[in-house]
């Protein structure tokens, strides 16, 4: 029921597609929703409040970074965006940590390929401010910058730009000067 809880947004968006032959299901998906509402409404003014602080706690990361968010971390020096297709807690022998998965795209220097990217955020107890995470939505500041850094990605993407020469060239040889 946790992680039905997350996905009310998505629920309720259901109920705006028109979708023939599902009347009995749309039913039983609206008391669903109803009761998941009802059932959650005190750990939703909780959330909220905490959000408008600044402040998360470990267990509120899938209702922060729910379906469909715009979320950016780093991978290495570098800033990398995605939207959430899928938030999980996961859980290995040493460690606890929360998981979302978004496609990016890539290149290969002959063609431009999607594919999926993870983005972790480790296990934390209390409370942590959003600005500490290594996660974060995606500001209108941070969104100018990586649509910029994506025209240019889009123009040297593709093909040996800066490695291929065409005309003549000359060089010094240490034997004979320059050839």
């Amino acid at each position: 029921a946790d992680q039905m809880f997350t996905m009310l947004d998505y629920l309720r968006s259901l109920f705006s597609r028109n979708l023939r032959g599902a009347n009995q299901g749309m039913v039983a998906l609206k008391e669903l929703t109803a009761w998941l509402e009802k059932e959650y409404e005190e750990r939703k003014k909780l959330y909220e409040e905490m959000l408008k602080k600044g402040d998360i706690i470990f267990e509120a990361l899938q209702y922060y970074f729910s379906r469909g968010k715009r979320i950016v971390g780093s991978e290495g020096k570098y800033l990398i965006a995605s939207k959430v297709n899928s938030s999980s807690y996961e859980r290995t022998m040493f460690s606890y940590f929360f998981l979302m998965k978004g496609d990016v795209i890539k290149t290969n220097g002959d063609h431009f390929f999607a594919t999926q990217h993870s983005f972790v955020v480790p296990h934390f107890k209390g409370i942590r401010k959003l600005s500490s995470l290594p996660v974060k939505l995606v500001d209108d500041e941070t969104l100018a910058l990586l649509t910029e850094r994506g025209k240019l990605f889009n123009s040297v993407g593709k093909g040996s730009h800066y490695l291929a020469f065409k005309g003549t060239m000359r060089w010094k040889s240490q034997r004979r000067g320059f050839i």
